[in-house]
């Protein structure tokens, strides 16, 4: 649907580049507010401890900045 390009490179062993495109990069604030709309109120099926997380608590630093840029 145009939300991610794929980039194979040539090489042995293969090689994939995934990277999200202008549309896709509009869907994230939407995609992080399920994401902790899930880790919130549908914590017994997303973790196996069944305790509830933030985003803050999963993600690395380096992930948060881009998902907040």
């Amino acid at each position: 649907d145009g939300l991610v390009t794929r980039k194979i490179y040539p090489e042995t062993p293969p090689r994939v580049e995934y990277t999200m495109t202008e549309k896709g990069n509009a869907l994230a604030p939407i995609l992080i507010q399920m994401a902790e709309f899930s880790m919130k109120y549908c914590c017994g099926d997303v973790f196996a401890d069944g305790k509830p997380r933030t985003l803050k608590q999963t993600l690395s630093s380096k992930t948060l900045k881009v998902l907040n840029s």
